[in-house]
């Protein structure tokens, strides 16, 4: 008796066609009972040892495209082959490394670091960079692509990006202390310059390295900012002193035998709405110490929040002159604390952005939002999402969140 003929199916291949990942052959539907084995094929070569239903692909299956045959047993039925159809070219599988960006407050030194990585391009503004470090300024997004014969791993993000800050590095100068003793050449008068980060000081023209100096006469010493630093519009940028003959003591009235009389030099209170720029300097004054919660202060600017007292006192052969005020007291504005904005979603027009404020404190905080295209507020833009438009098309999109809360200065 002649034998039947099998019920066959075309089988079909399933999985991620990248190295390092497996693919499964379905036989689907042949005559119940029907027993299989399986061969795979690379470009149509057998693959050696590949036998089974699930096929591990190597780096020697890169570029190649991969079918599965299936050949069908069953007593009493002529046995029947069928190959798939083959999957689309094996792929290498690329992580970008990530972009690293150093912000430097609108320095020389602001810049980001693209790392080589196989398979993998960067590309800004559309055009590939290679692998190296670039000076940085306004906002830089950085975009991955798989080079051919590669697909980039699931995780990979649509891009990393980052606004530098334009403002270069701010510094406050911390004041020279002029020792007076009262008559000239006396041993003991002299200056001393602080050592302050960013700030030069400046005597006749010429820099002053920080340390202890002999005065004589009349000298004014000024403040400078060095390169890639700007001083604060806190405190003294320019301190000018002549040492006496002698002691003048006409206005100070009735003081203890063998005291000079000081007055304290005010101490001064910037209150910038609980900003890091919220600060207090307190001055140099020859015979006058400062003290903040019982403790010494040296003259500076120091940055401060909650409620500050400074209490002046007299040196040792000092008094405080009559009716000279020796205490100053100010409570700083509260401000709201966040972390910069994110922006996840896939920038293409049609699909939706969606910003990602972080957490603010302290809670509750209120948040409202502005999306900009190329720096340019977008009209009627102010959810938390937005959808990109055909106007958006080659353009940066960038959001700006802001936020507000009772008795707070607003931030954003």
């Amino acid at each position: 008796m002649a034998d039947g003929t099998l019920k066959a199916s075309t089988p079909a291949v399933s999985g991620r066609g990248t190295v390092g990942q497996s693919l499964t052959v379905e036989t689907g539907t042949w005559t119940e009972g029907t027993t299989f084995e399986y061969q795979w094929l690379a470009d149509g070569a057998p693959v050696m040892g590949a036998t089974g239903p699930v096929l591990l692909l190597g780096p020697e299956n890169a570029g190649k495209a991969i079918t599965a045959r299936v050949k069908g047993s069953l007593p009493g039925y002529l046995p029947d082959s069928r190959t798939s159809e083959p999957t689309a070219r094996v792929a290498r599988e690329a992580s970008p490394t990530a972009v690293t960006f150093t912000d430097r407050n609108g320095t020389k030194d602001d810049s980001y670091t693209i790392t080589a990585t196989a398979g993998v391009d960067y590309l800004v503004g559309g055009n590939v960079v290679p692998a190296g470090t670039y000076s940085g300024a306004g906002t830089l997004l950085v975009y991955p692509r798989a080079q051919t014969g590669y697909v980039l791993v699931p995780s990979t993000p649509i891009f990393w990006g980052t606004t530098f800050m334009s403002t270069p590095y701010l510094t406050s100068a911390a004041d020279v202390i002029f020792t007076d003793r009262g008559r000239t050449g006396t041993v003991g008068n002299g200056f001393t310059i602080p050592a302050s980060k960013g700030v030069d000081y400046i005597l006749d023209g010429k820099t002053i390295a920080p340390g202890i100096y002999p005065g004589k006469g009349s000298l004014t010493i000024v403040a400078s900012a060095r390169p890639d630093y700007v001083l604060l519009p806190l405190g003294n940028t320019s301190w000018t002193h002549t040492f006496p003959a002698d002691p003048d003591l006409s206005h100070a009235g009735p003081v203890a035998a063998g005291h000079l009389p000081v007055v304290p030099g005010p101490v001064v209170f910037v209150d910038a709405g609980g900003t890091y720029t919220d600060a207090y300097t307190v001055p140099s004054t020859a015979g006058v110490d400062y003290f903040v919660g019982g403790k010494l202060v040296h003259s500076g600017t120091y940055r401060s929040s909650g409620t500050v007292t400074v209490i002046a006192k007299a040196q040792p052969d000092y008094i405080l002159a009559p009716g000279a005020t020796a205490s100053w007291t100010a409570t700083f504005t509260d401000s709201l604390a966040g972390a910069a904005p994110r922006i996840t979603g896939t920038a293409k027009i049609g699909y939706t952005l969606t910003a990602t404020p972080g957490a603010w404190s302290p809670a509750p905080v209120t948040l409202r939002y502005q999306w900009y295209r190329a720096g340019v507020a977008i009209s009627g833009a102010n959810a938390i999402t937005y959808k990109p438009t055909s106007a958006d098309a080659g353009a940066t999109l960038t959001v700006r969140v802001i936020a507000s809360k009772t008795g707070y200065t607003t931030v954003g």
